[in-house]
């Protein structure tokens, strides 16, 4: 990345974008339906066609890997905005910050709350069964607390206290968007002159450093942003930066090197086996495909067809946070009510399960996270207009 020129366009959003947010979503919820079918029977000596599907909806995890990529595209966006207005460093913080962790620890709350009601009213808690079991309240340390509702439990056990556990085992990925934000609210301090010359040369630091890790010697850097995972949020800047700031020739160079990355990320991950790496193959060729179908950007953006998965991806913080717990008794359920086959899994359990998951999504945006926003809630149209204003990301994002 270079120095951004003087001309900038006047529209630095990627519309579709709460598409994508729908399908990172959507996935990550699929994914999460299926903890009970790995303990079927079905599931293990199904057909060949269940299991087939059952082996492609275990890789909905792939939905935060989407998540890093979109959110580095929209805080690049909303840096260069910040930056050109003479936003604060202060004032973007209070808005990273109003928009994440309010609503994050609502839920928690609620959670807490569930989590004694059951045992008082059912006498068993139904959320730690044998199945994936969500850690109860009463088994967290004061140091786990502290890293739950502080978004640093990823790493706080380098630093103090026992073994690292987030109460909502989905906010992992909330606490590397967190530090995304922190670096990036620091790089403004330097200016539009410098902010990607230090996004580029930051990834090729982390990139070296997660070399080292990844094929050298293990570091004890897990849970950082500099562990690798930064190389996926950076991505979503380069496409930013080559999509507002770049020509076609950029951008090819662009397509270039998030496909050597892609490449490179597979082959390590085939040799080593490391779910961190599984994950950037995923990130780098969403980057691509971002960059190819931006010229359809307003056209996917608009389609009525596309409409319910858009609707999703513009609550999709609130039905990241949600998801899990609902979606593990609801398909708990099922399960016990004798909704085991593989295919009443798949035709039942899963469509439930998400659907209930898009409406609990839907009552939490609607009462608490549309309190929270910095911007209004943009639902699809037909524009006619562009607009100056980048569209906040409401970050999930991340299984």
């Amino acid at each position: 990345m270079t120095e951004a020129g003087t001309k900038q366009k006047k529209d630095l959003r990627y519309h579709s974008l709460d598409f994508w947010r729908g399908i990172a979503c959507l996935s990550v919820a699929a994914f999460h339906s299926i903890d009970y079918v790995a303990e079927n029977p079905a599931h293990v000596h199904g057909n060949a066609l269940s299991h087939q599907i059952f082996v492609l909806l275990a890789q909905g995890w792939a939905g935060v890997p989407l998540f890093f990529v979109i959110s580095g595209y929209c805080i690049a966006a909303a840096c260069e905005s910040g930056m050109e207005k003479g936003l604060t460093t202060k004032k973007y913080f209070f808005r990273r910050f109003r928009r994440i962790y309010p609503p994050y620890w609502i839920l928690l709350l609620l959670l807490i709350g569930a989590h004694y009601l059951f045992l008082v009213c059912r006498g068993a808690d139904y959320f730690a069964d044998s199945i994936q079991p969500m850690k109860t309240p009463w088994e967290m340390s004061f140091p786990q607390w502290l890293g739950s509702f502080s978004l640093t439990e990823g790493w706080r056990d380098h630093l103090v206290g026992d073994q690292g556990h987030y109460f909502l085992q989905s906010a992992w990925s909330l606490g590397y968007e967190e530090q995304f934000y922190f670096v990036c609210g620091l790089a403004m301090l330097a200016g539009r002159k410098w902010f990607y010359k230090i996004m580029a040369w930051l990834s090729v630091v982390v990139f070296a450093i997660a070399f080292i890790h990844f094929v050298v010697k293990p570091l004890p850097i897990e849970g950082f942003f500099f562990d690798g995972d930064w190389l996926m949020f950076a991505a979503g800047v380069l496409v930013f930066y080559v999509l507002q700031f770049g020509n076609e020739r950029s951008r090819k160079w662009a397509i270039a090197l998030l496909a050597a990355a892609a490449l490179l990320a597979i082959a390590l991950d085939h040799h080593k086996h490391i779910y961190a790496v599984r994950q950037m193959p995923v990130s780098f060729l969403f980057g691509i495909v971002l960059i190819v179908l931006f010229k359809r950007d307003r056209q996917i953006a608009s389609s009525t067809f596309l409409r319910p998965v858009t609707f999703c991806g513009i609550m999709c913080y609130s039905l990241y946070l949600i998801h899990m717990p609902i979606v593990k008794i609801t398909s708990q359920f099922l399960y016990r009510a004798g909704l085991n086959g593989e295919w009443s899994t798949l035709f039942v359990t899963i469509p439930v399960s998400v659907l209930v998951s898009i409406l609990a999504a839907w009552g939490f945006f609607s009462l608490v996270e549309r309190r929270f926003l910095n911007t209004p809630p943009s639902y699809p149209t037909k524009p006619t207009t562009p607009k100056s204003v980048p569209q906040e990301m409401p970050v999930p994002v991340n299984a």
